[in-house]
């Protein structure tokens, strides 16, 4: 998940947040669908909101509504009251047999070695553009995890160059409507999608990141903003130090509990992926990050490449088309790991869909009635009758409304399917040409 960044620092000092081509997606969740798909099916927290008002509650029960609950906030307890808590380094793998994750690794220090069985990446060029200097460096967590879990090292760097261009420290702010910061997805306007589940403080429990979060909040007054998604890949879980006790690796509940009470969120997980990852888990934690992003996105390529099988002749790919079909599936992974592909939330009067089926099929329903429209038919005589599709010999095209004669997918949903979107963003064809960028600058698949 992707959302506008605030700055945050090294070692406790500011750090300038880089601004390369994937770090200004400022929209990611303006579309409301896009924060409660992710939160109920992308994030693994799976979370409810607390006790609200009944309307709020109801609307929380679909996967496609946000989470809209009003918390009262508590004024946060001071920093004394806060013990440091050091994430420990946990070197042994899995029962799976996965990598094992070291805590004090991060994309500033070297990479510990990866373990047996897990080839290392070779030396690689560095990017000279916007990317920065990170993105072609060796960096073994990713070579291993990808390994493991079958992904296309290339494709794991493009999805943590779109999500956090590879800062380690990268958060999320969101705001309160009214609240004039540029930071802020909506600044001054309205409420940023996620304020009312976000966190309103948010610590490294390394210490290594700094924030500077909002002034504690006091009676029904919201704070001014909160913290959403963390590290590389903007997970939505939160450290080990915010977990309560029946989780927590010291069956203690973590110091900063509280702020996870107060997030308008309710967890009923137990933090399972995380802890698969790291008994002590830490989202600005590197190799943590890695392995909890290419869990997910391993669990969404299975799901991509199932739903390009079974939509191939919607998508007009022949039996053989392999290199096609996995072209696509790329572009329908990264939509289904944000969280749009599977939402039904569009505009209400699409002219090619009703509201039951979700955006990933609607897309392809209207590409297959568009890419059915070409010159030929238009040329036919059947064509030649048909005003609504064909003018002048040729497919109409004028999107949204009218969208004939596309052969392209994913030209076809940019032009015609997110002008009907809340937000608007293609998060598909972001990972695509980030995939295309460092494939060009790095020399790898």
């Amino acid at each position: 998940m992707k959302l506008r960044h605030t700055d945050s620092g090294m070692e406790g000092k500011a750090r300038a947040r880089p601004q390369g081509v994937f770090t200004r997606m400022k929209e990611t969740f303006a579309a409301a669908a896009v924060i409660g798909t992710v939160f109920l099916a992308g994030s693994g927290i799976g979370c409810k909101p607390k006790e609200e008002s009944a309307p709020a509650a109801a609307a929380s029960q679909t996967a496609e509504t946000p989470v809209q609950s009003s918390p009262t906030m508590a004024p946060s307890p001071t920093r004394s009251a806060r013990p440091h808590v050091p994430i420990l380094a946990t070197a042994t793998p899995s029962a799976a047999g996965s990598p094992a994750a070291s805590a004090t690794s991060s994309l500033g220090a070297t990479p510990a070695a990866p373990s047996a069985g897990i080839p290392a990446a070779g030396a690689a060029p560095e990017m000279a553009s916007e990317a920065g200097p990170d993105a072609c460096k060796s960096f073994p967590s990713i070579e291993g995890w990808a390994a493991k879990r079958g992904l296309m090292p290339l494709l794991v760097r493009a999805f943590v160059l779109a999500q956090s261009n590879f800062d380690d420290c990268a958060a999320a702010r969101v705001c309160r409507a009214g609240y004039d910061d540029a930071a802020c997805s909506s600044p001054g306007v309205e409420k940023d999608q996620g304020y009312d589940v976000g966190f309103d403080e948010m610590h490294d429990p390394a210490g290594r990141c700094a924030f500077t979060n909002a002034p504690a909040a006091s009676g029904s007054a919201p704070s001014d903003w909160r913290w959403l998604a963390t590290g590389l890949f903007q997970t939505l879980e939160p450290p080990v130090t915010y977990w309560p006790a029946a989780y927590h690796p010291d069956g203690v509940d973590g110091p900063y509990f509280d702020v996870l009470e107060r997030a308008g969120l309710s967890c009923s997980s137990d933090f399972s992926e995380a802890r698969a990852c790291n008994p002590r888990f830490n989202p600005f934690n590197s190799d943590d990050a890695i392995c909890l992003g290419t869990a997910r996105l391993e669990r969404f390529q299975r799901a991509a490449r199932a739903w390009v099988k079974g939509h191939r002749a919607q998508l007009g790919l022949a039996e053989n088309n392999t290199r096609g079909e996995e072209g696509i599936a790329m572009y329908v992974l990264a939509n289904m790991y944000f969280g749009q592909w599977g939402s039904r939330e569009r505009s209400a009067d699409h002219p090619r869909c009703s509201s039951s089926i979700s955006n990933g099929d609607c897309w392809a329903y209207g590409f297959a009635q568009s890419s059915a429209v070409t010159d030929s038919y238009c040329n036919s005589g059947e064509g030649g009758g048909d005003s609504v599709r064909c003018s002048a010999g040729r497919p109409v095209k004028s999107p949204p409304g009218q969208c004939y004669g596309y052969s392209d997918f994913v030209q076809y949903v940019n032009d015609c399917e997110l002008p009907l979107l809340q937000g608007g963003r293609d998060y598909g064809a972001a990972v695509l040409k980030a995939y295309q960028d460092l494939k060009a600058r790095c020399g790898r698949k």
